[in-house]
C-alpha cells in the first residue's frame, strides 16, 4: 500500500513537472523563425532553478528546520538560497543573446529599468513562489496525515470504551 502511494506520488510529480517544462515550448512552435536552442537554454535555466528550489525545500529544508520549529533558520536558509540561485540565474540569462520573438518590439532601452527590479521580478520572485508552493504542499500533506492519525486514535479509543462497556454488562 505504501509502495503504491509512493509510486503514485512519483507519477504525479513527473506528470506535473513534465507539463510545466513543456508549456514554454508550446508557444515556441508558433514562431519557428527564431533560434530554438536559445529558447530552450533560456527557459531551461529558469525551469531547472525552480525544480531545484521546490525539491530542496520539500525534501530537506522543511523537514530539517520547519518541522523542528527552527523557523528562523528555515527562513534564513531559504532567503540565502533563493538570492544566490536567483542571482546565478540572472547572470546566466544576461549572457544569452536577447530573445525577440518575430522582432515585433524593439528591445527596451537599458536606462529605463532598474537592474535590481529586473533581478527580483524575473528571477527571484518565481523562486519565492515555488518555495511557497512546496511549503504549502508539504505542510498540507503533514496536516492531513496528522488529522488521519487523530481520527484513528479516536476510533481506537471509542472501540476500547465500547469493549470495556460490553465486558461490564457481562
Amino acid at each position: 500500500m505504501k509502495q503504491n502511494k509512493k509510486l503514485l506520488q512519483f507519477v504525479i510529480h513527473l506528470m506535473a513537472w513534465g507539463l510545466f517544462f513543456s508549456l514554454p515550448f508550446v508557444s515556441f512552435w508558433r514562431n519557428s523563425n527564431d533560434d530554438m536552442a536559445l529558447k530552450v537554454l533560456h527557459h531551461g535555466i529558469t525551469l531547472v532553478s525552480l525544480l531545484s528550489i521546490f525539491y530542496l525545500n520539500s525534501s530537506f529544508l522543511i523537514e530539517r528546520f520547519l518541522y523542528r520549529r527552527q523557523i528562523w533558520k528555515f527562513v534564513a536558509y531559504n532567503a540565502i538560497i533563493i538570492i544566490v540561485v536567483g542571482y546565478i540565474v540572472h547572470l546566466l540569462k544576461m549572457n544569452i543573446p536577447e530573445l525577440h520573438i518575430n522582432n515585433r518590439m524593439p528591445p527596451p532601452p537599458k536606462d529605463d529599468f532598474n537592474p535590481l527590479a529586473i533581478l527580483f521580478f524575473k528571477d527571484i520572485f518565481p523562486l519565492i513562489i515555488t518555495m511557497g508552493l512546496s511549503l504549502a504542499i508539504k505542510v498540507t500533506a503533514k496536516w492531513y496525515a496528522l488529522d488521519w492519525q487523530s481520527k484513528e486514535a479516536d476510533k481506537k479509543h471509542t472501540e476500547a470504551e465500547l469493549q470495556n462497556l460490553g465486558q461490564q454488562l457481562n
